[in-house]
């Protein structure tokens, strides 16, 4: 039996250590309620169940699907139960993206924000962490492009008939990596077939046609021989199968980025289509008709306002850009047949 403890205070002698009468189960029911355990809530059935939704969205690209299907998994291992805490998560983000621009701190605060969206609406999540807080801004960096002589210096790099194509498709027309990189050898029959000068674009965001220089068309359709119409023309060094694979999801980035090298230059794989877009305005005066020929919206003007059909850019973009390929192509380069 523990032995009675007092306490002189002015009033008297206190008995410390009387036992407590029991709380009121009421009581305590109360005090429960007042500050509840949150619930453990999987991030991974959060995701899930937001792609699932996403997939029935009808705007929503393939493309656009995989992409969030290859950044979730990010978050995901950081965050095995969603956090409640708005400082957990800005923490997070401070420390893991930490590059110039803020560009991907930007895009992971996004896809989070949607998470949590989803957990309140779905999940029945406390609240959002992220409501009501600025996103991270992005700080534009200056614009970084070839010159003429640079691009030629790139041009002199090419090794194959692979990398021309790629670097013709990328720096002579302004195309995306991934453009390039999806380009099958039935869209370059067809465009043959046509004799319009066109090609099926398969873009970032839609499929759409655009004009091509017949020498590049010629050069892909060299690429193109032999190989089934569902399949990529630009193909990487792998073999497998006594074949070469097609280029993969970082194959163009790669390629490009070789060449960069080879030549002693440091871009990168955007700055080509930076480099298209700039020598042509420059060469026209024309920003718009350099936003057109990329295929990228113009800032305030759009299809419903300006009929623009691809064939127009045909011309355009022989006068305009073609020049300076066949400039950088003066000097023979003896490249091996694929």
């Amino acid at each position: 039996m523990v032995p009675p403890i007092f306490m002189n205070t002015p009033k008297g002698q206190v008995f410390m250590n009387a036992p407590q009468p029991p709380k009121d189960p009421l009581q305590q029911i109360l005090e429960a309620l007042k500050s509840p355990e949150p619930p453990s809530i999987s991030t991974a059935a959060v995701v899930e169940s937001l792609l699932k939704f996403k997939k029935n969205f009808r705007h929503i690209k393939p493309s656009s699907m995989a992409t969030y299907s290859k950044r979730f998994p990010c978050i995901i291992k950081r965050f095995e139960y969603l956090p409640y805490s708005t400082d957990e998560v800005l923490d997070w983000l401070d420390s893991e993206f930490t590059g110039e621009s803020g560009r991907y701190k930007q895009t992971f605060f996004g896809y989070m924000n949607e998470i949590f969206k989803h957990a309140v609406l779905r999940f029945h999540f406390p609240k959002n962490p992220l409501d009501g807080i600025e996103p991270p801004t992005i700080t534009h960096k200056p614009i970084k492009t070839l010159t003429k002589e640079q691009f030629a210096e790139v041009y002199f790099s090419i090794q194959d008939l692979t990398e021309k194509a790629a670097w013709e498709l990328t720096g002579g027309h302004g195309w995306r990596q991934v453009e390039a990189r999806r380009s099958t050898a039935g869209d370059v029959r067809q465009a043959l077939s046509n004799s319009n000068s066109l090609i099926l674009i398969r873009g970032k965001h839609r499929d759409e046609y655009g004009p091509i220089l017949q020498e590049t068309l010629t050069l892909l359709s060299e690429l193109a021989k032999n190989l089934p119409d569902n399949e990529p023309v630009l193909r990487s060094r792998r073999i497998r199968g006594s074949k070469r694979q097609p280029l993969g999801e970082d194959g163009m980035a790669q390629l490009i980025e070789r060449l960069y090298v080879r030549a002693g230059l440091d871009f990168k794989g955007h700055d080509t289509r930076r480099t298209f877009a700039t020598l042509v305005k420059k060469a026209s005066g024309d920003e718009c008709l350099a936003m057109r020929l990329i295929r990228d919206r113009l800032q305030g003007v759009n299809d419903r306002y300006i009929d623009c059909p691809p064939s127009d850019l045909v011309v355009s973009l022989e006068r305009y850009w073609c020049a300076t390929i066949r400039i950088a192509g003066q000097r023979q380069l003896e490249l091996p047949v694929e």
